[in-house]
């Protein structure tokens, strides 16, 4: 595995840079803002970016952000989003371990994120499929597993999500006016 490639951002990065390197980490680019830094990372393909003093934008969402600074700056930062923040006089090997934690950390969140991104997806495709089986159910007067059926054979036979199915019922549903809620009994409910 070859080095950590980073972009360092701020106006005084010299110093940063120069522990980096001595880490054995490789600086791609250097960048005067954060805004500037991020869009650098990404065409060069950076795993983090590291900041000396505080940046002015909200910072660690598209990349981990390391903060090297003030105390004030690092108050500031962490308010910020940054994954890590350390003192202007910090070691190399304190630097290093604050990236590669911070980068670890983003991995952690952003798979965080998109479970729970896909758990969300779930969840609505289950409240569409649930829905359009009720519609099923009141319209054809078939029972909870036979609508289940019917959606999972016309997923089948058209190559669709049965999610994609399901809100196909719904929106027709809502174009003939009738909500597709059933009562208690099994019955349609009117909405008007």
């Amino acid at each position: 595995m070859g080095a950590v490639r980073l972009v360092v951002a701020g106006d005084q990065t010299a110093r940063v840079r120069d522990l980096l390197e001595r880490a054995g980490m490789r600086v791609v680019a250097e960048a005067e803002t954060e805004e500037k830094a991020i869009t650098i990372a990404a065409e060069r393909s950076a795993a983090a970016i590291v900041h000396a003093g505080a940046p002015n934008v909200h910072c660690g969402t598209s990349l981990p952000t390391v903060i090297v600074g003030e105390d004030a700056d690092l108050h500031d930062a962490a308010a910020l989003g940054a994954f890590a923040v350390l003192p202007t006089d910090c070691s190399e090997a304190q630097l290093a371990a604050a990236v590669e934690l911070a980068i670890a950390r983003f991995k952690d969140v952003t798979s965080a994120h998109a479970e729970a991104e896909g758990l969300r997806d779930q969840l609505e495709s289950r409240k569409a499929v649930e829905r359009a089986k009720g519609i099923l159910m009141a319209r054809l007067g078939l029972s909870e597993q036979d609508a289940y059926r019917r959606l999972q054979k016309a997923s089948q036979d058209e190559n669709r999500k049965m999610r994609d199915i399901a809100e196909s019922i719904i929106r027709t549903e809502k174009i003939m006016g009738i909500t597709g809620e059933a009562n208690p009994d099994g019955s349609a409910r009117s909405t008007g």
